[in-house]
């Protein structure tokens, strides 16, 4: 028993963390006691083991019997006797461990060694659970990585794939090759990659042909033959090769040899001739043809230019056509377009047009094709008649839409007849403005002439609407000016001679409504001319009618006597208010305002009490302002009692008469 005890000393200082070369100073602590025996190399104390893995010495325990199956490591059991470790054995040289199933978790603080039995690896499971493992020698193929170590302590292994790995190789980090080679593979089967030289690199590439981009195939020497557009190498034609024509002529297969044309002429790198010669039968000295059949292909022009404009003269030209060497159109490098004769426009259809084509030298004419009339036309002449100009059917339109065709016409300016411009528009009604101010639709000042303020009723005026103003309208006139029916004047205004006049067998007339002129048509109040000289009021239906004169009200009249007496103004009819104390008036004057021959006035006295007095030649007032009485006296008007005072200017005068 010693003996085997002896032979697992190594083992169990291990695990008791007892270095075996330190043994003979060891001292071993652990559940055996409060302090360990002194372990002494070449002690025949008889070692043992503690339920915690630790060693004791052979103090004590239960007389010596070994316990457990033979070749199980001892441990103290109890105290008082031994006890075998059942799944920790030794062959006498080595400690031997059996393979179990995973045991369960330890008690916290402590830990399980063990070899599992399901790879038979030795494990070790901590108080939570937690298993650690040896790791099992790779059994994989070489170049091969670890992918992943199970719990179980299994690596797996595969060779990796350039996805799996981060980075990029650098062309620094491939191996160098020779000059002028490239990598490839030219053995005829799977091989690795090797530099070729430029000839086996030829080998890879295809052969010219007529279908296939490639190599040139081998021309097979010589200093004449061509490559053709099948591939081949082949013999020029065309007679010896030597050019036809004169120098500088363009060629061309003149029936199997090169024949040289004189009208086509080679000048420099990029200029060429073109002279087409005396004719006297149609020829085209440049005819392009071609068809275009792809609806998605947006094809460049078949005459195509492109100048690189680094610099140039102000006059450069793109284009230039020229008869007789006068340039007919040209474009300049701005786009700008000359034309010394007219520039047509024919549209394949379109309204009739009455009137021939303008023919001078200076217009632009559009044309309409079925009938070769001019339907517009630019008239630049230096003449006197210079402008844009429409057949004598034509009109100027514009559009109610944002196109100047395709919405509906709704504002015509077209000629009426010779010297007539009209503005019509079928049955619309029109309306012509001429603006003072214009802000907006809704801030402006303007002149109106239209059928559209009032249905059928012709408007003219100004109008005005945010902060515009209404503006006054003149109507100007040198000799007369007047309104007239069929012709004929009954209203006009002669500013020579400062009257307003309107015919003898007309009146001025007031309608029966307040806010129109018209009315029912029924005129109740008229003034005409009775006959030469004389004028009369007429209601309605031609009864008789009155003048009615506002009257005029002073104030009080001063007791005692007032001269050059002035009302405040003038009216028919003077309501004046004698001083209880008795008034007396010397002369009139009327607002200050001159007196006119045959001015009418009615004065009364409205005193309750008190007497108005109009002295007669009184030198008090004024000799114009002074009264010239019917009677020769003064003449007394007792309260009610009115007189007559008329202005007689051969006099300077008032006359006055008292009704009784």
């Amino acid at each position: 028993m010693l003996k085997r005890l002896l032979s697992i000393l190594p083992l169990l200082l291990a695990w008791a963390h007892i270095d075996p070369t330190l043994a003979q100073d060891a001292l071993v602590v652990s559940s055996c006691g409060t302090l360990g025996q002194p372990y002494v190399a070449g002690s025949t104390r008889l070692p043992t083991v503690d339920t915690t893995g630790h060693l004791c010495g052979s103090g004590g325990g239960g007389g010596g019997s070994p316990g457990g199956a033979p070749n199980s490591v001892q441990f103290n059991s109890g105290g008082s006797a031994f006890g075998g470790i059942t799944n920790l054995t030794t062959n006498g040289t080595n400690p031997l461990l059996t393979a179990i199933a995973a045991p369960g978790s330890p008690a916290a603080g402590t830990g399980v060694f063990y070899e599992d039995s399901t790879n038979l690896i030795f494990s070790f499971k901590n108080a939570a659970g937690t298993v650690s493992s040896t790791v099992v020698p790779s059994t994989a193929p070489a170049n091969q990585f670890a992918t992943a170590i199970s719990v179980a302590g299994v690596v797996s292994y595969a060779q990796p794939a350039f996805t799996n790995i981060s980075g990029q190789t650098t062309l620094a980090q491939l191996p160098s090759i020779a000059n002028n080679t490239a990598l490839g593979n030219v053995s005829g089967g799977t091989s690795t990659p090797v530099a070729l030289t430029t000839t086996q690199l030829t080998t890879l590439v295809n052969v010219f042909t007529s279908t296939l981009s490639g190599a040139a195939p081998a021309s097979g020497g010589g200093t004449t033959n061509f490559l053709r557009a099948d591939g081949t190498w082949t013999a020029p034609g065309g007679g010896g090769g030597t050019p036809g024509g004169a120098n500088t002529n363009v060629q061309f297969n003149n029936s199997g040899a090169f024949g040289g044309d004189s009208g086509f002429t080679y000048t420099t790198p990029g200029q060429v001739t073109i002279a087409l010669g005396s004719i006297a039968a149609n020829a085209k000295a440049l005819n392009i043809t071609g068809t275009w059949n792809n609806a998605a292909v947006t094809f460049d022009a078949p005459l195509f230019m492109n100048i690189t404009n680094t610099a140039s003269a102000a006059g450069s030209l793109l284009a230039d056509f020229q008869v007789g060497g006068t340039s007919q159109f040209n474009i300049d490098k701005g786009g700008n377009s000359t034309f010394l004769g007219q520039l047509q426009f024919r549209p394949s259809g379109g309204d009739q047009w009455n009137n021939a084509a303008l023919t001078s030298s200076e217009d632009i004419v559009w044309f309409n094709n079925s009938t070769s009339k001019g339907a517009f036309a630019v008239h630049a002449d230096s003449g006197s008649i210079s402008g844009a100009f429409v057949a004598a059917s034509g009109n100027f339109g514009w559009q109610n839409g944002g196109n100047a065709w395709g919405g509906t016409i709704d504002l015509v300016l077209n000629r009426d007849a010779a010297g007539i411009l009209a503005q019509k528009n079928s049955t619309t009604a029109q309306t012509f403005r001429v603006y003072n101010t214009f802000t907006d639709a809704s801030n402006y000042e303007r002149a109106v002439m239209d059928w559209t303020t009032s249905a059928n009723v012709l408007t003219m005026g100004s109008q005005a609407a945010g902060t515009g103003s209404l503006r006054q309208v003149y109507i100007n006139f040198t000799t007369q000016g007047g309104f007239s029916d069929t012709g004929t004047l009954f209203f006009v205004v002669r500013p020579i001679s400062n009257i307003v006049s309107i015919r003898s067998n007309s009146a001025y007339a007031w309608s029966d409504s307040s806010s129109d002129a018209v009315g029912t048509a029924n005129f109740p109040t008229s003034l005409v001319q009775l006959s030469v000289g004389t004028i009369g009021f007429l209601g309605l239906s031609g009864a008789g009618g009155t003048f009615s004169g506002k009257s005029l009200t002073p104030s009080t009249l001063a007791s005692g006597t007032t001269n050059n007496y002035d009302p405040g103004g003038k009216s028919y009819f003077y309501r004046l208010t004698a001083n209880a104390a008795n008034s007396v008036l010397t002369g009139l004057a009327p607002n200050t305002a001159a007196q006119q021959d045959g001015e009418v006035h009615v004065i009364i006295n409205l005193a309750a009490a008190g007497t108005l007095t109009l002295n007669h030649q009184d030198a008090g007032s004024t000799a114009a302002n002074r009264f010239l009485n019917s009677t020769g006296l003064n003449i007394v008007l007792s309260p009610n009692q009115a007189a007559d005072v008329i202005y007689d200017a051969t006099v300077s005068r008032w006359l006055v008469f008292k009704r009784n």
